[in-house]
C-alpha cells in the first residue's frame, strides 16, 4: 500500500530558481519547501522505502493543474492510479482501462494551504547547505528538519538544485512516526507536452 506523505504528495516537486540576491540557508529551504507545488508538467521517479515493509517504485506524472498519474514499476503487478478533474481511477491493466474509484474530497482553499505550510515552516530547524554532484553536474544541496504536529511526525528533507538551471533534480524525505518510518526519494525531470489518459 502506497503511503502519500505530506509532501503528499506526496510529496509532488517542481522546478525552482535560486534568486540572484543572497539568501540564508533556512530561507532557501523554506522557499523550496513552500513553492514546489503546482509547477509542472513533471515526470518523477519515486522510490518509497517503508522500514519493515516493502519498497515500491513508480513514475508519477503531474500536469501542474492538479491531475496526476502513478505508473507502477515495482511491484509491477500493483495497480496504477489516475486522478483527473478531482476523480480517482485505478487500472489493473497497466493503463489500458480504468475503473472509477471515487470523487476526491474538495481540495483545500489557498488560505488553508498557506496556513498549513506556515505551521510546518515554523518548525524548520537544523538547516544545512552545501554542494554535491549528480552525474557530474554540480548541485546546491539544501536540507533541514521539520515537524508535522497534526500528524505527530518528524521529517528530514533535502533538495538538490542544479547550479546552472535552478532545477530541483532530486529530493529526499525521511519521515518518522510512531506507526511507521519511511524514506521517499524523488528524481524529477520536466515533461513538456505531457498528457494523461482519458478514462
Amino acid at each position: 500500500m502506497l503511503i502519500r506523505s505530506a509532501l503528499g504528495a506526496c510529496f509532488l516537486l517542481c522546478a525552482a530558481t535560486l534568486p540572484a540576491q543572497a539568501e540564508t540557508c533556512r530561507a532557501t529551504f523554506v522557499r523550496l519547501f513552500t513553492e514546489r507545488y503546482g509547477k509542472g508538467p513533471l515526470k518523477i521517479h519515486v522510490t518509497q522505502e517503508v522500514k519493515g515493509g516493502m519498497t515500491t517504485k513508480n513514475y508519477n506524472y503531474q500536469t501542474g493543474d492538479g491531475d496526476w498519474m502513478s505508473e507502477m514499476i515495482e511491484p509491477a503487478a500493483m495497480q496504477w492510479t489516475l486522478v483527473r478533474d478531482n476523480v480517482m481511477y485505478t487500472s489493473s491493466t497497466k493503463g489500458k482501462s480504468w475503473k472509477k474509484v471515487r470523487k476526491l474530497d474538495d481540495v483545500q482553499s489557498p488560505a488553508d494551504v498557506k496556513k498549513n505550510l506556515e505551521k510546518l515552516v515554523s518548525t524548520v530547524e537544523n538547516e544545512v547547505c552545501g554542494v554535491e554532484e549528480i552525474d557530474g553536474i554540480a548541485h546546491d544541496t539544501i536540507a533541514a528538519d521539520y515537524a508535522n504536529t497534526t500528524h505527530k511526525s518528524t521529517h528530514k528533507e533535502k533538495f538538490w538544485v542544479n547550479k546552472k538551471t535552478g532545477w530541483v533534480s532530486k529530493a529526499t524525505s525521511h519521515t518518522e512516526h510512531s506507526a511507521y518510518e519511511m524514506l521517499v526519494t524523488q528524481v524529477i525531470e520536466p515533461a513538456p507536452g505531457l498528457t494523461l489518459p482519458s478514462p
